[in-house]
Protein backbone atom coordinates (compact mmCIF):
# COMPACT_ATOMS: atom_id res chain seq x y z
CA UNK A 1 0.00 0.00 0.00
CA UNK A 2 1.40 3.79 -1.25
CA UNK A 3 0.53 7.12 0.09
CA UNK A 4 1.68 9.74 -1.84
CA UNK A 5 1.28 13.73 -1.47
CA UNK A 6 -1.12 14.06 -4.26
CA UNK A 7 -3.02 11.65 -2.63
CA UNK A 8 -3.60 14.53 -0.18
CA UNK A 9 -5.72 16.26 -3.23
CA UNK A 10 -8.34 13.26 -3.54
CA UNK A 11 -12.07 13.07 -2.71
CA UNK A 12 -11.00 9.85 -1.08
CA UNK A 13 -8.15 11.40 0.98
CA UNK A 14 -9.58 11.04 4.55
CA UNK A 15 -12.01 8.19 4.23
CA UNK A 16 -9.33 5.84 2.74
CA UNK A 17 -5.73 6.78 4.66
CA UNK A 18 -8.09 5.27 7.92
CA UNK A 19 -7.31 2.82 5.82
CA UNK A 20 -3.20 2.78 5.65
CA UNK A 21 -3.09 3.94 2.18
CA UNK A 22 -4.06 2.64 -1.41
CA UNK A 23 -3.92 -0.36 -3.51
CA UNK A 24 -0.79 -0.91 -5.91
CA UNK A 25 0.12 -2.78 -8.89
CA UNK A 26 0.36 -6.38 -8.52
CA UNK A 27 3.40 -7.32 -10.74
CA UNK A 28 3.89 -10.86 -12.02
CA UNK A 29 6.44 -9.40 -14.64
CA UNK A 30 4.70 -9.92 -17.45
CA UNK A 31 4.77 -7.64 -20.53
CA UNK A 32 0.79 -7.21 -20.51
CA UNK A 33 -0.71 -5.29 -17.91
CA UNK A 34 -4.46 -5.03 -17.09
CA UNK A 35 -5.51 -1.68 -16.21
CA UNK A 36 -9.52 -1.72 -14.13
CA UNK A 37 -11.22 1.25 -13.20
CA UNK A 38 -10.87 0.74 -9.33
CA UNK A 39 -10.64 -1.64 -6.26
CA UNK A 40 -14.00 -3.13 -5.50
CA UNK A 41 -14.92 -3.44 -1.43
CA UNK A 42 -13.48 -6.90 -1.60
CA UNK A 43 -10.43 -5.80 -3.09
CA UNK A 44 -9.82 -2.83 -1.05
CA UNK A 45 -10.15 -5.35 2.01
CA UNK A 46 -7.67 -7.83 0.80
CA UNK A 47 -5.62 -4.90 -0.35
CA UNK A 48 -5.34 -6.64 -3.58
CA UNK A 49 -6.41 -5.58 -7.76
CA UNK A 50 -8.85 -8.16 -9.05
CA UNK A 51 -9.15 -10.66 -5.16
CA UNK A 52 -13.00 -10.35 -4.69
CA UNK A 53 -14.45 -14.14 -4.19
CA UNK A 54 -17.69 -13.02 -5.45
CA UNK A 55 -18.65 -15.24 -8.84
CA UNK A 56 -20.22 -12.21 -10.20
CA UNK A 57 -17.18 -9.84 -9.76
CA UNK A 58 -15.23 -8.87 -12.33
CA UNK A 59 -12.06 -11.23 -10.13
CA UNK A 60 -14.63 -13.79 -10.68
CA UNK A 61 -15.82 -13.09 -14.72
CA UNK A 62 -12.16 -12.75 -15.50
CA UNK A 63 -10.47 -15.93 -13.77
CA UNK A 64 -13.61 -18.01 -15.57
CA UNK A 65 -12.85 -16.47 -18.51
CA UNK A 66 -8.87 -17.42 -18.06
CA UNK A 67 -9.97 -21.24 -17.13
CA UNK A 68 -11.62 -21.38 -20.30
CA UNK A 69 -8.88 -20.48 -22.36
CA UNK A 70 -6.04 -21.73 -20.71
CA UNK A 71 -4.69 -18.74 -18.62
CA UNK A 72 -3.32 -17.90 -15.70
CA UNK A 73 -3.15 -14.42 -13.29
CA UNK A 74 0.17 -14.89 -12.94
CA UNK A 75 0.81 -14.27 -17.24
CA UNK A 76 -0.24 -10.38 -16.27
CA UNK A 77 0.55 -7.31 -14.39
CA UNK A 78 -2.37 -5.78 -12.87
CA UNK A 79 -3.86 -2.67 -11.28
CA UNK A 80 -6.39 0.20 -11.37
CA UNK A 81 -6.72 3.48 -13.27
CA UNK A 82 -8.00 4.34 -9.12
CA UNK A 83 -6.12 2.94 -6.40
CA UNK A 84 -8.44 3.33 -3.77
CA UNK A 85 -12.11 2.19 -3.49
CA UNK A 86 -14.86 4.79 -4.03
CA UNK A 87 -17.63 3.40 -1.99
CA UNK A 88 -20.81 1.95 -2.59
CA UNK A 89 -24.23 3.21 -3.77
CA UNK A 90 -26.75 2.87 -0.50
CA UNK A 91 -30.03 2.21 -2.25
CA UNK A 92 -28.43 0.04 -4.99
CA UNK A 93 -25.33 -1.72 -3.21
CA UNK A 94 -23.15 -1.53 -6.12
CA UNK A 95 -19.71 0.29 -6.17
CA UNK A 96 -19.85 3.68 -7.05
CA UNK A 97 -17.91 5.39 -10.16
CA UNK A 98 -14.72 6.71 -9.13
CA UNK A 99 -15.02 10.75 -9.02
CA UNK A 100 -13.32 12.26 -11.78
CA UNK A 101 -10.99 14.34 -9.15
CA UNK A 102 -9.38 10.96 -7.90
CA UNK A 103 -8.94 9.88 -11.50
CA UNK A 104 -7.03 12.82 -12.14
CA UNK A 105 -5.35 12.43 -8.99
CA UNK A 106 -4.34 8.96 -9.44
CA UNK A 107 -3.58 9.48 -13.28
CA UNK A 108 0.04 10.19 -11.91
CA UNK A 109 0.54 6.40 -10.05
CA UNK A 110 -1.16 5.13 -13.12
CA UNK A 111 1.59 6.68 -15.16
CA UNK A 112 4.07 5.40 -13.48
CA UNK A 113 3.08 2.14 -13.43
CA UNK A 114 2.97 1.90 -16.63
CA UNK A 115 6.02 3.67 -17.68
CA UNK A 116 7.85 1.11 -15.47
CA UNK A 117 8.10 -1.22 -17.73
CA UNK A 118 7.96 -1.31 -21.30
CA UNK A 119 4.49 -2.92 -21.78
CA UNK A 120 3.84 -4.55 -25.19
CA UNK A 121 0.28 -4.83 -24.07
CA UNK A 122 -2.08 -3.08 -22.58
CA UNK A 123 -5.99 -3.79 -21.99
CA UNK A 124 -7.81 -1.40 -20.26
CA UNK A 125 -11.62 -2.22 -19.20
CA UNK A 126 -14.36 0.53 -18.79
CA UNK A 127 -14.01 4.24 -20.16
CA UNK A 128 -12.61 5.23 -16.59
CA UNK A 129 -9.60 3.34 -17.51
CA UNK A 130 -9.84 3.55 -20.79
CA UNK A 131 -9.63 7.37 -21.14
CA UNK A 132 -6.41 7.03 -18.48
CA UNK A 133 -4.42 4.48 -20.03
CA UNK A 134 -5.00 6.51 -24.07
CA UNK A 135 -3.77 9.82 -22.16
CA UNK A 136 -0.59 8.37 -21.08
CA UNK A 137 0.02 6.87 -23.84
CA UNK A 138 -0.50 9.37 -26.00
CA UNK A 139 1.29 11.85 -23.63
CA UNK A 140 4.46 9.44 -23.97
CA UNK A 141 3.60 8.10 -27.81
CA UNK A 142 4.63 4.71 -26.32
CA UNK A 143 5.11 1.88 -28.60
CA UNK A 144 2.48 -0.57 -26.96
CA UNK A 145 -0.68 -2.15 -28.17
CA UNK A 146 -3.77 -0.48 -26.27
CA UNK A 147 -6.84 -2.99 -26.14
CA UNK A 148 -10.21 -1.32 -24.74
CA UNK A 149 -12.65 -3.62 -23.47
CA UNK A 150 -15.89 -3.48 -21.63
CA UNK A 151 -15.38 -3.29 -17.54
CA UNK A 152 -16.51 -6.97 -16.81
CA UNK A 153 -18.95 -6.45 -14.68
CA UNK A 154 -21.00 -4.15 -17.42
CA UNK A 155 -22.32 -6.81 -19.96
CA UNK A 156 -19.15 -8.08 -21.59
CA UNK A 157 -19.66 -11.36 -23.26
CA UNK A 158 -17.89 -14.69 -23.15
CA UNK A 159 -16.89 -15.05 -26.22
CA UNK A 160 -15.42 -10.95 -25.99
CA UNK A 161 -13.76 -11.22 -22.72
CA UNK A 162 -12.25 -14.87 -23.95
CA UNK A 163 -11.05 -12.80 -26.87
CA UNK A 164 -8.92 -10.67 -25.38
CA UNK A 165 -6.63 -13.65 -23.85
CA UNK A 166 -6.42 -15.64 -27.62
CA UNK A 167 -6.03 -12.38 -29.83
CA UNK A 168 -2.60 -12.86 -31.90
CA UNK A 169 -0.70 -9.30 -30.87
Amino acid sequence: MIIHDYCKNCPYYLINMADKGSLSKEDNGSDTILVFQSPGRKEWVNKKPLSSDSPRSCNGIVSRSWERTGRKREEFDITNAVQCYPGQDQKTKRDLPPDPKAVEQCLYCLEKEILSKKYKIVIAFGKTAEKSVNRIVEKHNLDTIVINSKHPVAGVIKRDIDNLWTKKQ
